[in-house]
């Protein structure tokens, strides 16, 4: 009997040794995809500052990036609290959001190329 009884504190400690690297993995996550998003949120400036310092009103996609950083907030709770349904939900929103503000700087940078040939072209006359 005795020896059972240590295998079953063995077992527990076994148990929550590996509860407590769960825990760690998850934090890791977090702060790998907190850090993920402050990143992405960083590029976001400094495109929309490079769009801007060209002279291009950059309203639509300021807003856009805002929306995105407006979820800082909410990812990190989600992440804290370990809510699974959470996340998903707001990385699929981001996820929509990010592409938004992806395909309106490609709509920016292709008028702006074009605005640049017609001067171009233009000058030539």
């Amino acid at each position: 009997m005795l020896y059972f009884h240590q295998l079953w504190n063995h077992f527990n400690v076994y148990q929550g040794f590996q509860a407590r690297c769960r825990s760690i993995r998850w934090l890791a996550s977090d702060t790998t995809r907190l850090t993920l998003f402050n990143r992405s949120s960083e590029r976001r400036t400094a495109t929309l500052d490079m769009l801007n310092s060209q002279g291009l009103d950059v309203s639509e996609v300021q807003n856009l990036s805002d929306q995105i950083d407006a979820q800082h907030a909410e990812l990190e709770n989600a992440l804290l609290q370990n809510r699974d349904e959470s996340l998903l939900s707001i990385t699929s929103g981001l996820k929509y959001l990010n592409q938004q503000f992806r395909n309106t700087i490609k709509v920016y940078q292709t008028n702006a190329l074009m605005q640049m040939k017609t001067t171009e072209i233009m000058s030539m006359y």
